[in-house]
């Protein structure tokens, strides 16, 4: 994605890695801005946030947010990006059910661009 068609990012998920990330979207001249916040219902606060609202594009590093990414995608039709940091990859390929089948879905068919941290988290 270039930045005409990227348009505004917002970068949320985990604190540290999100700034990393918003930074590295600004030096590849994209306009990204960092949501932060602490609750543990990630996107409550979010979804009614002035840069989400904005937002072309929904950067979320700790790939595989589902609930999040969901409400992202289908209600407020955002581009999501999903950022794989780590643990976040186990706990998607673990999951089973209808949560495993929603999380594939959602994998596959809403989120437009998946990034790793690594090689090792890629594979």
């Amino acid at each position: 994605m270039d930045a005409k068609r990227c348009g505004r990012i917002v970068v949320l998920g985990v604190t540290h890695w999100c700034d990393v990330a918003a930074t590295l979207l600004r030096r590849g001249g994209q306009n990204a801005e960092v949501l932060h916040d602490t609750a543990k219902l990630m996107g409550l606060s979010w979804v009614f946030s002035k840069p989400f609202y904005l937002a072309d594009v929904v950067h979320v590093v700790w790939g595989g947010h589902l609930l999040f990414s969901v409400v992202s995608s289908c209600l407020f039709r955002k581009k999501l990006v999903w950022h794989w940091i780590g643990s976040d990859v186990l706990r998607h390929r673990q999951r089973t059910g209808f949560v495993g089948w929603l999380a594939r879905f959602v994998a596959k068919k809403l989120v437009r661009l998946h990034l790793a941290d690594s090689p090792d988290v890629a594979k």
